[in-house]
């Protein structure tokens, strides 16, 4: 049983690394992210990532926002600024931050609505972009994946789906049968995937209908399994869902992000000493609820192999953050936050990560 248990965890860590490489994107769909996928190793669904951080034109930019002569240098000299960012969202985050100590507070408004409908149209193109792509003909792409099944992801020999199976002592029969629900599952993803870039399906929506997919192919996966062979997967899954929860609850340490949340929004809103304070202390507040919603899932995941970092509990715990952080501000301010939140999604990053926004993660709040 601990040589099962130890080949379990083998390749419930090798599957990890596929799905940390991109799982739920194209181009990694092979049979070791769909074994993680089913299996329940992944992270729990997100709608592919459609958006970028993209650098508008300067010309065009000055033709949506008109500037003073005062002002043409200073908004040069802060684009120019973020042109040589090498994170584009940081880089946005600080021309924002100068913006708004240059512009007029309508021209700063204009400004953010003219970045959010660059955004929304640059991600609409990637959308219509990756339908296109989903909807052509897999077979080039099938005979990649029966390239990978034979030398394993990454082209490398011994990383070959078959050669962690028979560390679980799966029988023909079982890979036989196992690789059939692969297929099945893939081309089952894939048409989620093309519902969702071709405007057919929400985030949510998309979410429901994986884990949906996800717990039906689980089920009979199983089903294919030993009764040992499944409760050496499903204790090693439990396990490295631990390892995981614990590097997020690491991350929560990082208090500097907290800071650089103040910062910018205390700038941009224009914030009084009194506001930054109550903002610093919900983030402080936010960030303690998050390490016991974590350290109880760890906690509980030795005994229930099902726990996981659920999605539905950082939502709940985003949307409360947002219903604070506008509950602190005046009218103007609240219509400024409200002109950012047209930049989720891009600066913010939605995707396999999921929602994020200025009280998680990503810089401007909830769509």
């Amino acid at each position: 049983m601990n040589s099962m248990r130890k080949a379990g965890q083998f390749l419930t860590g090798v599957l990890f690394l596929v799905l940390a490489s991109g799982l739920i994107m194209s181009g990694c769909n092979d049979d070791e992210a769909t074994f993680s996928d089913i299996m329940g190793t992944s992270s729990p669904a997100e709608a592919p990532a459609s958006s970028s951080v993209a650098l508008p034109d300067w010309t065009e930019m000055q033709k949506a926002v008109p500037l003073t002569t005062a002002q043409v240098e200073p908004m040069r000299n802060s684009y120019e600024s973020w042109q040589q960012n090498e994170s584009r969202r940081e880089g946005m985050m600080d021309f924002l931050q100068q913006s708004q100590n240059t512009l007029e507070r309508e021209q700063f408004l204009t400004l953010v609505t003219y970045l959010g409908d660059q955004s929304e149209q640059a991600r609409e193109e990637r959308r219509a972009a990756m339908a296109n792509r989903y909807g052509r003909e897999r077979g080039p792409r099938d005979g990649a994946r029966q390239g990978n099944r034979e030398r394993g992801h990454d082209g490398k020999p011994g990383e070959s789906l078959s050669e962690m199976a028979e560390e679980l002592g799966l029988t023909t029969e079982q890979r036989e049968q196992l690789q059939t629900m692969f297929a099945s599952h893939r081309e089952e993803m894939d048409a989620l995937r093309e519902q969702f870039h071709s405007g057919g399906m929400t985030h949510e929506e998309f979410r429901a209908a994986h884990e949906a997919l996800r717990a039906g192919n689980h089920e009979a996966m199983t089903s294919v399994l030993t009764e040992e062979q499944a409760a050496a997967f499903a204790a090693s899954r439990a396990e490295h869902r631990a390892e995981r929860m614990q590097e997020h609850l690491e991350r929560l340490d990082n208090s500097e992000s907290d800071d650089r949340r103040v910062a910018f929004l205390t700038d941009v809103l224009d914030l009084d000493a009194g506001q930054a304070a109550e903002l610093a202390s919900l983030f402080a507040e936010q960030r303690a609820a998050r390490r016991e919603r974590l350290e109880e899932a760890i906690a509980a995941a030795g005994t229930d192999p099902g726990v996981r970092d659920r999605h539905e509990d950082r939502e709940a715990m985003r949307e409360a953050m947002h219903d604070a952080i506008e509950s602190l501000l005046n009218a103007d301010q609240l219509e400024v936050y409200d002109a950012l939140q047209t930049l989720h999604g891009v600066a913010g990053g939605r995707g396999p990560s999921g929602h994020s926004g200025w009280h998680e993660g990503g810089p401007f709040g909830r769509k």
